[in-house]
């Protein structure tokens, strides 16, 4: 069976793995970015629609309070993406990101090179050995598996 070039695996892990960073960085910004426009919209319709003068009584009504508490979740998504963002260029997300993508070419190659291997072992054939009656090795037919045993090699076959 040919072996794995693990140089080979090493240089496409790299490459895969600056892809899908790539990737994921931009997939990031994209939704940080929406979801600011959200909650800015949301946030300032509230405050529009309510009026930009504070009314006394119930504070949950004050439409300046619900606009900010849409600017307090807004500001925590963009942060928590951002987290995730720089978590990503730490050693630790790196690791675990080529860990994943070497598993997985690993894993192809090793199908590959399976899927290549199973022509030879299908032309091999089966050699019996088996000790003659003066304890010389010889070699016996090659019985196919699929082929019904006769009597006399079933007989055979009980005797060894």
């Amino acid at each position: 069976m040919p072996e794995l070039d693990y140089r080979a695996l090493n240089r496409r892990a790299q490459t895969e793995l600056t892809r899908q960073k790539s990737i994921a960085h931009w997939v990031l910004f994209v939704v940080n970015l929406l979801l600011y426009l959200l909650f800015v919209v949301i946030g300032w319709g509230m405050f529009i629609a309510g009026g930009s003068a504070a009314r006394p009584g119930n504070e949950m009504t004050n439409p300046i309070v619900w606009a900010m508490v849409m600017l307090t979740t807004g500001g925590a998504l963009s942060v928590m993406f951002h987290s995730i963002s720089v978590f990503l260029d730490t050693r630790l997300g790196e690791a675990k990101m080529r860990d994943q993508i070497m598993a997985r070419l690993v894993a192809e190659e090793v199908m590959r090179l399976g899927a290549e291997d199973e022509g030879l072992d299908q032309e091999k054939a089966k050699r019996v050995m088996r000790f003659t009656d003066e304890g010389e090795l010889e070699e016996d037919d090659v019985v196919s598996e699929d082929a019904p045993l006769s009597l006399q090699e079933q007989q055979r076959m009980l005797k060894r």
